[in-house]
């Protein structure tokens, strides 16, 4: 089965691999994610106590904050240089 979903300006690539360059809109959006993360963990922080769990805890949100920014960058309208012609998914 052919992958049609090709990376812009990268052809015969993957999408699921693709770097994506935001713009000021999608930089702003970056830094809203990260600060509500960074809310989140500060107030878990004062509520649990450190151990293996907490850990734990910490490394899923930060794989969560990950996939969070990756969400939002593949949205185009946080990507520079976008035409008229790219949809917006």
């Amino acid at each position: 089965m052919e992958n049609n979903n090709f990376v812009r300006d990268e052809p015969r690539r993957n999408p699921e691999f693709a770097v994506h360059m935001l713009n000021g809109a999608g930089k702003a959006n970056a830094a809203d994610i990260r600060d509500a993360f960074d809310d989140l963990l500060n107030r878990l922080g004062q509520i649990c106590m450190p151990g293996r769990e907490f850990s734990v805890t910490k490394t899923k949100l930060e794989e969560a904050c990950f996939f969070a920014k990756k969400a939002m960058a593949i949205d185009l309208d946080n990507q520079p240089f976008r035409t008229q012609n790219q949809s917006r998914y």
